[in-house]
């Protein structure tokens, strides 16, 4: 709509993981600790600047923006947008006394008997590259975490918002690592990365941006770990505000002492009519919108019009499971027919990683005392017996493409 053109900006994204600002803000404040940045001077404003007008989302509560006044040029509208939530870690000593506050004594210990029976089960170390990473290293993790974002989202049967501007992250994650304005936690099994994450920080605040895992080790929480450690990791180095963004999931708001709204600003030149009234039904319209996308369910009729609308007839991602349908039984006898050792982590016998990963969790056996093996030649349906030092079991798959 000609009437209602505007340019569409993220400021969280710009502000954490660009660097950038838009050019009519002139500072900003961080509220949590009442410090003030100058970002733009812009004493002369070219007249296409002046005659835009920019709907600016995600601006969190705790940052505080002024417009420039050199010229008094711009005006604003505001109002609330999506939901966000963030741990404050203002009142507590560590990570430790957040999840007794946040959780109680029993979920604290239900998170760390995960926590433990990760570490009983696989080699499991933590890094968190912070100012120091190399190169090749970095771009090989992001592909990485590239593929488990892929992977785990395909599983759920939706896209991540973010793939599509993965070139992006690729290309700047390793001189935000190396200025520390960027981190990147890893966990590891065996030298492996099994979960991956990228934050950015300012000041006392640490931007939890994306988090993914691989989907084998579902198990065992590996996503409340993931929160756990990056949590530890900002009481050791001063940061208070630990914002896990937009996206009203339940285990945000199981981890989040604070639940909030981002705000919108539809910013314009302030000395013109036809602008402000033209900035007035933009607002109104955004508003709108906002409304319907937080209120889906009422609006699923309009969803389906608007994916045709956008996608045709194109269908929607699909979800895949990587673990074929399989039944386990108890193997308490010797086992007469030819048995043949498999090597679970070859791409060929990747289907059957995630029984076996399940079978060290409920056993709380270590991938070393794991031995795996397939039974007979059957074409129909596959046997496997997994074998650890307290108890094995049967594996039967109906079938393997």
């Amino acid at each position: 709509m000609g009437f209602l053109k505007n340019i569409e900006l993220n400021f969280t994204e710009d502000f954490f993981e660009k660097l950038d600002t838009p050019y009519f803000y002139n500072s900003v404040i961080n509220k949590t600790t009442s410090k003030q940045k100058y970002l733009n001077v812009c004493n002369d404003v070219i007249k296409e600047n002046k005659d835009n007008i920019y709907l600016v989302h995600f601006i969190p509560p705790f940052l505080e923006l002024s417009l420039n006044t050199q010229p008094a040029v711009y005006s604003r509208f505001s109002f609330n947008h999506f939901v966000g939530l963030l741990c404050n870690l203002t009142d507590c000593t560590n990570a430790d006394d957040y999840m007794v506050k946040q959780f109680g004594s029993k979920g604290r210990r239900n998170i760390l008997a995960r926590l433990r029976r990760l570490e009983t089960c696989f080699d499991i170390k933590y890094k968190m590259f912070d100012g120091n990473i190399g190169k090749d290293e970095c771009k090989g993790l992001m592909e990485k975490f590239r593929l488990m974002i892929v992977n785990r989202f395909a599983q759920r049967g939706i896209k991540h918002g973010n793939i599509d501007y993965w070139d992006f992250y690729q290309d700047s994650a390793y001189d935000m690592i190396i200025n520390k304005k960027a981190s990147l936690f890893v966990v590891y099994n065996s030298n492996v990365p099994i979960a991956i994450s990228i934050g950015y920080m300012y000041e006392n605040i640490f931007e939890s941006a994306i988090s993914s895992y691989e989907i084998d080790y579902a198990k065992f929480g590996l996503g409340n770990i993931v929160v756990l450690k990056k949590i530890e990791w900002c009481f050791e180095n001063g940061f208070t505000i630990f914002n896990m963004r937009w996206g009203d999931y339940k285990y945000k708001r199981d981890w989040c002492n604070t639940v909030y709204n981002y705000k919108s600003e539809v910013i314009y030149n302030g000395k013109s009519l036809v602008k402000k009234i033209k900035a007035f039904f933009i607002t109104k319209k955004s508003m709108a919108s906002t409304y319907m996308i937080i209120n889906k369910e009422r609006f699923n009729l309009l969803a389906k019009i608007r994916w045709y609308l956008l996608y045709g007839n194109r269908p929607k991602v699909k979800p895949t499971n990587a673990t074929l349908p399989y039944r386990v039984e108890d193997c308490s006898s010797n086992i007469q027919d030819k048995i043949t050792k498999i090597n679970i982590y070859s791409q060929e016998n990747s289907f059957v990683r995630k029984p076996v990963f399940d079978f060290q969790y409920v056993n709380s056996e270590k991938s070393s005392n794991i031995e795996v093996f397939r039974v007979g030649d059957k074409r129909d349906e596959r046997v496997y017996l997994v074998k650890g030092l307290k108890k094995q079991k049967l594996l039967f798959f109906d079938s393997v493409d």
